[in-house]
């Protein structure tokens, strides 16, 4: 994969410097990423999202478990 593609040109975050938590919930089921840009998470784990991206997909954010 092209690791130097960006989703995004813009993000939409809860502060300037996006380190604040924006939202959380809980993974419905298991996602394991094609690659290491990607958070991998199993059903059932909290999910802490700090900034989404805004572009031609919207179901992409940065975050952690």
């Amino acid at each position: 994969p092209d690791l130097g593609r960006r989703f995004a040109e813009r993000k939409r975050c809860a502060d300037l410097e996006c380190s604040m938590l924006m939202c959380r919930g809980k993974a419905m089921r298991d996602f394991k990423g094609p690659d290491c840009r990607f958070v991998n998470f199993k059903k059932g784990e909290a999910v802490y999202v700090y900034y989404k991206l805004i572009g031609e997909s919207t179901e992409l954010w940065a975050g952690s478990v």
